[in-house]
């Protein structure tokens, strides 16, 4: 089983995002990608906290012991107990890149349903939190080229932090692309009316 979301969440998103989760799981925490080296592994309470990019969100009471490596990413997994992964979103200037989100368990791994009833808790309350979404768009002319962009969750401070600037877009993680948020975007039929 392998899953993966791209995420568009301003620093306040990941503030909120990460309380909501505590309180459905209240054993959920955070943690550094880094800290697997660490004798006593540094967890943090918001996702906002964390020191690198690279994060986990990890169901607490999970052993971490018995890590094994992911040599394409050149990083390590629990093989036994609940985290996800968490590649997070990044400002840069007048472009909120997007992050990703994924985990994979093994069919054959003694905790295979913890897992997945962990990510699908943590994917329902991701979405129920990000309800905005986002197309994608011509820069220039900021019609839009492909509505929807699916597998894509984009936080409310994020839509805000868009929408208060037109030179404002989203880049999406997997691509060259850029988007807007939906709700405000016109079709480029209405668009080419309104400049006519």
């Amino acid at each position: 089983m392998k899953a993966s979301i791209e995420l568009l969440l301003t620093e306040n998103d990941e503030r909120a995002l990460s309380l909501l989760l505590r309180v459905a799981l209240p054993q959920v925490t955070f943690f550094d990608k880094d800290a697997w080296d660490e004798p006593d592994l540094k967890t943090w309470d918001s996702i906002h906290k964390c020191r690198t990019m690279h994060t986990f969100i990890w169901n607490r009471p999970s052993v971490l012991a018995g890590a094994r490596p992911l040599d394409h990413l050149n990083l390590r997994w629990p093989a036994s107990g609940p985290a996800i992964s968490l590649l997070r979103p990044r400002l840069d200037g007048s472009l909120l890149r997007a992050g990703n989100m994924s985990a994979g368990v093994d069919n054959n791994d003694p905790a295979r349903d913890v897992m997945a009833n962990f990510i699908e808790s943590v994917w329902k309350i991701s979405k129920q939190f990000a309800k905005g979404r986002a197309d994608f768009v011509n820069p220039v002319t900021r019609e839009i080229t492909t509505p929807r962009a699916y597998n894509t969750i984009v936080g409310p401070d994020a839509t805000a932090w868009c929408l208060a600037d037109d030179n404002r877009f989203f880049k999406n993680y997997s691509g060259n692309f850029f988007l807007r948020p939906s709700a405000q975007l016109e079709s480029g039929k209405a668009a080419k009316r309104r400049r006519k």
